[in-house]
Protein backbone atom coordinates (compact mmCIF):
# COMPACT_ATOMS: atom_id res chain seq x y z
CA UNK A 1 0.00 0.00 0.00
CA UNK A 2 2.97 2.11 0.77
CA UNK A 3 4.74 0.89 -2.34
CA UNK A 4 1.67 1.95 -4.41
CA UNK A 5 1.39 5.28 -2.46
CA UNK A 6 4.95 6.49 -2.90
CA UNK A 7 4.66 5.18 -6.82
CA UNK A 8 2.06 7.23 -7.25
CA UNK A 9 3.75 10.39 -6.60
CA UNK A 10 6.75 9.59 -8.16
CA UNK A 11 4.86 8.43 -11.53
CA UNK A 12 3.02 11.81 -11.18
CA UNK A 13 6.13 13.74 -10.85
CA UNK A 14 8.08 12.69 -13.48
CA UNK A 15 5.73 14.11 -15.78
CA UNK A 16 3.82 16.93 -14.27
CA UNK A 17 6.21 19.18 -12.17
CA UNK A 18 3.85 21.48 -10.21
CA UNK A 19 0.83 19.59 -8.64
CA UNK A 20 -1.39 21.03 -6.21
CA UNK A 21 -0.59 19.47 -2.91
CA UNK A 22 -4.15 18.26 -2.47
CA UNK A 23 -4.48 16.55 -5.98
CA UNK A 24 -0.83 15.03 -5.61
CA UNK A 25 -2.14 13.51 -2.33
CA UNK A 26 -5.48 13.01 -3.32
CA UNK A 27 -4.31 10.89 -6.22
CA UNK A 28 -1.80 8.97 -3.77
CA UNK A 29 -4.42 7.81 -1.86
CA UNK A 30 -6.62 6.24 -4.16
CA UNK A 31 -3.81 4.57 -6.06
CA UNK A 32 -2.40 2.95 -2.72
CA UNK A 33 -5.57 0.98 -2.83
CA UNK A 34 -5.65 -2.53 -4.29
CA UNK A 35 -7.44 -2.25 -7.82
CA UNK A 36 -10.44 -4.55 -7.32
CA UNK A 37 -11.19 -1.78 -4.66
CA UNK A 38 -12.02 0.56 -7.52
CA UNK A 39 -10.59 3.74 -5.49
CA UNK A 40 -13.09 3.29 -2.25
CA UNK A 41 -11.35 3.60 0.82
CA UNK A 42 -14.49 2.32 3.48
CA UNK A 43 -12.48 3.50 6.09
CA UNK A 44 -12.09 7.45 4.55
CA UNK A 45 -15.89 6.99 3.92
CA UNK A 46 -16.84 6.57 7.56
CA UNK A 47 -14.81 9.29 9.07
CA UNK A 48 -15.84 11.89 6.34
CA UNK A 49 -19.63 10.83 6.66
CA UNK A 50 -18.88 11.75 10.87
CA UNK A 51 -16.78 14.89 10.21
CA UNK A 52 -19.08 16.20 7.61
CA UNK A 53 -22.08 15.65 10.24
CA UNK A 54 -20.27 18.35 12.14
CA UNK A 55 -21.83 21.89 10.90
CA UNK A 56 -19.61 23.76 9.15
CA UNK A 57 -17.33 21.01 8.74
CA UNK A 58 -18.80 20.22 4.86
CA UNK A 59 -16.00 19.43 2.25
CA UNK A 60 -14.05 22.96 0.52
CA UNK A 61 -12.37 22.51 -2.37
CA UNK A 62 -11.00 26.33 -2.04
CA UNK A 63 -9.66 25.74 1.15
CA UNK A 64 -7.78 22.55 -0.22
CA UNK A 65 -6.35 24.36 -3.08
CA UNK A 66 -5.11 27.10 -0.83
CA UNK A 67 -2.43 24.56 1.04
CA UNK A 68 0.41 25.16 -0.13
CA UNK A 69 2.83 23.26 2.62
CA UNK A 70 2.70 19.25 2.77
CA UNK A 71 2.80 19.91 6.97
CA UNK A 72 -0.92 22.08 6.52
CA UNK A 73 -2.32 18.73 5.27
CA UNK A 74 -3.95 16.92 8.22
CA UNK A 75 -5.66 13.22 8.24
CA UNK A 76 -8.76 14.78 7.28
CA UNK A 77 -7.45 16.89 4.68
CA UNK A 78 -5.77 13.68 2.83
CA UNK A 79 -9.03 12.06 3.23
CA UNK A 80 -10.91 14.87 1.52
CA UNK A 81 -8.52 15.34 -0.70
CA UNK A 82 -9.06 11.14 -1.69
CA UNK A 83 -13.29 11.89 -1.98
CA UNK A 84 -12.46 14.87 -4.49
CA UNK A 85 -10.20 12.49 -6.66
CA UNK A 86 -12.63 9.71 -6.47
CA UNK A 87 -15.54 12.00 -7.57
CA UNK A 88 -13.64 13.48 -10.79
CA UNK A 89 -12.46 9.98 -11.30
CA UNK A 90 -15.96 8.38 -11.18
CA UNK A 91 -18.77 11.13 -10.92
CA UNK A 92 -20.46 13.04 -14.12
Amino acid sequence: QDLRHELTHAILHSVIKDVPIWLDEGLAEYFELRPEMEGVNGDHVRRLLNEWSVPGNDPDLAKLESITELNDMTPQRYRESWAWVHLLLHGN
